[in-house]
């Protein structure tokens, strides 16, 4: 069949419903195809319809199209339903059988397969992706057959990327070959010749980009814009506040509603919030709020990638082509129960994510090689080959605490242990066990009478009001606090507070709620406004040890802060202590925050916070 000149890709003559009606070019089209086929189908009354006496008719019949259709995305739904009506028209029969459900209802039959589900069980979904990351690296995780399950000589992982389980050898070189460069234009290169052999193999049919348009009160202050995201994005939760210079015409439309706390509305509900486990948006967008990651991405410039749990890291390529990520983590850093957070941690989440492995993150973690421990704070990370993805999949990994998540005595991994095999189950429920705890900007705390104020269950109501798990459903809601106990009754942890936490109360108060203010701390650390705490830093303050005044202490009033000592509120010391603490912290590294090269060297970040020093 030759198309017309003028015509599209899509189709020959126009088709104002969207979909070729019984008779029109495309139709008749669609039945030469079919013809073509040699599978028994005829029209030889040349009606654009497949014969009812068509001796292959009957095996269609007796085997139709499984076609899963989303029915709460409304463009999903009328794609699924045209189409689907579309060919059965062709046919003349019921070729299609349409199942129509949510993303929770859709995800035992779509996603899940041997051996928690059934492989075999669907013919057509109507997926989509939302891709965020700088660049279209997304093809080999998604469609590559190490990705497949078992079904093409990978490892059997029963809620895989690829649950479409593609099979395409000559697309695996090209896809893999993009993922093992770390110069663009090959990169470029290798994509567009897999993007060519996934279109020759049909891998899936396009039909339409998403356009994003969203909205904000403008009650709320800092609201971050995230380049492809919208409003919609955790640096939002990070940075948004009440605005009390704006009072809106409606009294609905105060910051959230009256309340001191942002509302964020999600399409969807929830059916796992295990990070072994969870797939979809809405479940990651709870999730990255209690965990947090090593790496971060700028919300404006996604491929510039900065330290968010360390201090800094260090590039290297060994004699055998193989990566190196040196990485110093901050000294801050502590699970929402009051745990230190070190490397081992690292190593542990990322090396069970790759071995388990985690549904929807092993793609982001299935090229580490090993993680070396060389100190509590600090680690090396070896990735296979060279990639301009590295950095950027692990920005993408949720730190998981190893106290919690770790099998009682297990060495598989020297120095730390494998998952326990109980919780990385799909029955396991963090909500209802109370371990849904992290190192995030926001933890899980409960708001029952029962337990008020545990940390880890009780954040999740149903829409009556009852305690949920981690199966949220239409109208149900978690309400998550900011991470900062240093107020807590009892409390002698300065830092069982969000690391990147901001409090303009900082240095005053009593006991530990003197420190709330990771941010103001840090700031105050970095007396010659650098960016870092560097040895200068340290130098300055402990010259002023034991120092009531200025004499021998030129920084006295800068560095003094009674509240971290009333009882000898004039005399310089724990703020050495203090200080050491975030010795190498850094707030943006590797970029500069000012701007000032001499000072603050490196490249700058778009739209970011003007450095106030």
């Amino acid at each position: 069949m030759t198309h017309p000149a003028d015509s599209s890709a899509f189709n020959i003559a126009p088709s104002p419903s969207g979909f070729a009606q019984p008779g029109s070019p495309d139709s008749c089209a669609a039945r030469d195809h079919l013809i073509a086929a040699n599978i028994g189908l005829h029209d030889l009354n040349q009606d654009c319809v497949i014969d009812g006496n068509s001796p292959g008719l009957a095996n269609i019949i007796n085997h139709p199209i499984r076609f899963m259709i989303r029915s709460d995305d409304p463009i999903r739904r009328a794609l699924g339903l045209g189409l689907a009506n579309a060919i059965n028209q062709v046919f003349g029969v019921n070729a299609v059988v349409p199942t129509l459900g949510s993303i929770a209802q859709l995800r035992p039959l779509v996603f899940i397969s041997a051996p928690e589900g059934v492989t075999d069980d669907w013919d057509v979904y109507t997926s989509g992706w939302n891709l965020g990351g700088p660049f279209p690296d997304h093809l080999r995780p998604l469609y590559g057959s190490t990705f497949a399950s078992d079904q093409c000589g990978g490892a059997q992982n029963a809620e895989t990327n690829n649950y479409g389980f593609l099979c395409v050898s000559s697309f695996d070189t090209y896809a893999n070959a993009a993922s093992q460069t770390a110069d663009v234009q090959t990169f470029s290169t290798q994509t567009l010749a897999a993007f060519n052999q996934f279109g020759l193999h049909v891998g899936s049919i396009p039909v339409y980009s998403r356009g994003i348009r969203t909205a904000a009160l403008r009650t709320l202050a800092g609201a971050v814009d995230q380049r492809g995201q919208g409003f919609s994005n955790p640096w939002t939760l990070l940075s948004g506040h009440n605005n009390p210079a704006y009072t809106p015409s409606n009294p609905l439309f105060k910051f959230g509603g009256g309340q001191n706390m942002i509302r964020w509305g999600q399409r969807q509900g929830t059916s796992q919030l295990n990070p072994f486990k969870a797939e979809t948006l809405w479940e990651f967008n709870l999730i990255g709020e209690v965990y947090d990651t090593l790496f971060a991405a700028s919300p404006i410039e996604p491929a510039n990638v900065m330290c968010w749990m360390c201090d800094n890291y260090q590039l290297s390529v060994d004699s055998q082509g193989n990566t190196h990520f040196l990485v110093e983590l901050r000294q801050n850093l502590r699970w929402q129960d009051g745990v230190p957070l070190n490397a081992s941690d690292v190593k542990f989440t990322l090396l069970n994510f790759r071995d388990v492995p985690a549904a929807n993150l092993v793609a982001n973690v299935q090229l580490v090689l090993s993680v070396t421990i060389l100190a509590s704070y600090l680690l090396d990370i070896k990735m296979q080959g060279q990639s301009i993805s590295h950095i950027i999949n692990l920005a993408s990994v949720p730190i998981i605490p190893r106290h919690i998540w770790e099998l009682t005595g297990d060495k598989t991994y020297a120095d730390v242990g494998k998952a326990d095999p109980a919780k990385t189950s799909t029955s396991y429920d963090m909500l209802s066990s109370g371990t849904f705890i992290g190192s995030g900007p926001f933890m899980c705390r409960s708001v029952f009478a029962s337990d008020f104020g545990k940390v880890g269950t009780g954040c999740g109501s149903n829409s009556d009001g009852s305690r949920s798990g981690q199966a949220l459903g239409v109208g149900a809601t978690v309400i998550l606090q900011a991470y900062d106990l240093t107020s807590q009754s009892g409390n002698v942890d300065p830092f069982l507070q969000y690391m990147r936490s901001y409090n303009a109360a900082w240095g005053t108060g009593t006991g530990t709620r003197a420190q709330s203010g990771q941010f103001q701390e840090f700031s105050w650390a970095d007396r010659y406004d650098n960016g870092t705490v560097t040895i200068r830093d340290l130098a300055s303050v402990a010259s002023c040890y034991g120092k009531t005044d200025s004499t021998g202490c030129l920084d006295y009033s800068y560095w003094l802060r009674p509240a971290f000592h009333p009882g000898t509120p004039t005399a310089i010391g724990s703020e050495i202590t203090i200080v050491s603490s975030h010795l190498d912290d850094t707030w943006v590294y590797p970029f500069s925050w000012s701007g000032v090269q001499s000072n603050q060297p490196g490249q700058t970040l778009e739209n970011i916070v003007p450095f106030t020093p």
